[in-house]
């Protein structure tokens, strides 16, 4: 074989984008980075999972490795979402845990030295309403991404 997966007939490119919604989370990724995604209650420790890969993810013709970045959308059933750009190029990556904050979580003095930087508010008359944090707060919530994909090449399908 020459080490891409241009003679493999039973394998035809895999979808490069997957998406995924259960429990009204959803999220969108590059399966040939993510292996399983999950969030997780760091107050239960309970785990949702929301993708486990089931089959093989065959790269396009000419390609051995799969795509050196990825980009992660993620929302919450509320409607907030985060997008991650990911570089991997070296394949180092094994897994990441996101920590997402509540959605009252901000911080006073991060708004107040904002507001100072760009409103020239820095004697503290910038007014922060709400209750700050403490700076070790616990997350509301923990996306959990495992790279790892079975990919063809090297192992396909046949």
């Amino acid at each position: 074989m020459s080490g891409t997966n241009e003679t493999i007939s039973n394998c035809p490119p895999s979808d490069p984008t997957r998406h995924v919604e259960k429990d009204g989370y959803r999220a969108s990724f590059y399966p040939g980075f993510v292996s399983r995604l999950a969030v997780r209650d760091p107050a239960t420790g309970l785990e949702t999972e929301l993708y486990r890969q089931t089959e093989v993810f065959c790269l396009p013709p000419g390609r051995d490795k799969p795509w050196p970045t990825s980009t992660l959308q993620f929302a919450r059933p509320d409607g907030r979402r985060i997008v991650v750009q990911v570089e991997d190029t070296g394949q180092q990556i094994g897994r990441m845990e996101i920590h997402l904050k509540g959605s009252a979580t901000v911080r006073k003095d991060l708004v107040r030295r904002v507001m100072g930087e760009t409103y020239g508010l820095a004697d503290g008359t910038a007014q922060v309403q709400g209750e700050e944090p403490a700076p070790d707060e616990e997350p509301e919530l923990i996306l959990v991404v495992e790279d790892g994909p079975v990919l063809c090449p090297p192992w396909c399908p046949g």
